[in-house]
């Protein structure tokens, strides 16, 4: 009883839902491959997934879990498209981009769930928004760069007046590539000028985005690409090695937050 106390008092403290960023979208990243009607939980600040049975009505009454708990996902889902869909990141671990649309997939599963709540799709449609916001912008500078590599190399084999032809012409069609991608891409729901703004750069949200080695991302990616590749029948066991994998990361993020604010 002390316990569910203590719980309760928590979950009235906003400090308790500050999330992992990477650690939220592998969360979502697991829903996608759940069953329709899997709803979030968020407790020690770690997103828990409960699964549609028959005992997710009571564990929600328990926690006090609601609906409403989802617009906590919006920081992390902001911060870790901040941090990690970063160019020099994305060369390092160019994986990290099909993390992130993989976690729409699992956006999209929540939808499903939430069908006939307005706000809360409404919410939802945001973060898919975010993600792909971002995902558009690496798409747009990864472009830029390859058409300024394209006119430098190809200035110095030609002639001054081919090489400003030549950049003139690869400069233009490579920008209306990228924005015809980016009209392609970019979400309906919202209007082109609301851009989502990016301010959250705490000494916590700094140490849990740098605590996600570049080898500790290369582990997961591999591991949600090979999920992706198995049939249904197999996704379950593959699936608990990767809630083993975050388990633990869920446990130093309690830990980091919890000496942070000491």
């Amino acid at each position: 009883m002390s316990d569910y106390i203590s719980t309760l008092t928590e979950k009235r403290d906003t400090r308790f839902y500050l999330l992992d960023p990477l650690s939220t979208l592998v969360k979502l990243i697991i829903i996608s491959y759940k069953p329709v009607k899997c709803k979030l939980s968020i407790w020690n600040n770690k997103v828990l997934i409960q699964e549609p049975t028959v005992l997710q009505p009571l564990y929600r009454f328990i926690f006090s879990d609601t609906k409403s708990d989802l617009h906590f996902l919006s920081y992390p889902i902001e911060a870790a498209c901040h941090f990690f869909l970063d160019t020099n990141k994305i060369q390092i671990n160019p994986g990290i981009v099909f993390l992130f649309k993989q976690a729409t997939k699992g956006i999209s599963k929540l939808s499903e769930t939430y069908g006939e709540h307005r706000l809360i799709i409404h919410c939802l449609k945001f973060y898919n928004y975010v993600i792909n916001y971002h995902l558009n912008e690496c798409e747009l500078n990864t472009s830029t760069n390859t058409s300024t590599n394209t006119s430098t190399n190809t200035s110095t084999n030609t002639s001054t007046n081919t090489s400003t032809n030549t950049s003139t012409n690869t400069s233009t069609t490579a920008s209306t590539t990228a924005s015809t991608t980016l009209h392609k891409i970019q979400p309906d729901t919202l209007t082109d000028t609301f851009q989502p703004v990016f301010n959250y750069d705490t000494d916590i949200v700094k140490i849990l985005n740098e605590s996600w080695t570049d080898e500790k991302i290369g582990i997961l990616v591999e591991m949600v690409r090979f999920i992706d590749q198995q049939t249904n029948e197999n996704n379950d066991d593959y699936l608990s090695c990767l809630e083993t994998f975050i388990e633990q990361i869920d446990k130093d993020t309690r830990s980091a937050i919890l000496t942070h604010y000491k």
